[in-house]
């Protein structure tokens, strides 16, 4: 799976398409995100040239603004 997400994330243009990673757990999951959805954002940065790290949006809650172009958002 991290490979097509690779894959994709160097397909698509960042400045057309935005990279969003949901996940979904039950209630008593104590971490967020998942090393899954960490995997996976790994794997859309190394796609789009860049790192992870710095380039990841883990809260957009109420009136944020406009999302830093490139960047991948978490909601988890």
């Amino acid at each position: 799976l991290a490979v097509l997400v690779e894959q994709a994330a160097r397909a698509l243009d960042a400045d057309d398409f935005d990279i969003e990673i949901l996940e979904m757990h039950h209630r008593h999951k104590v971490d967020a995100p998942s090393g899954t959805a960490l995997l996976l954002g790994e794997a859309a940065a190394a796609g789009r040239g860049i790192t992870l790290a710095g380039n990841d949006t883990r809260v957009r809650d109420g009136h944020t603004g406009v999302r830093k172009t490139g960047s991948i958002g978490f909601a988890a």
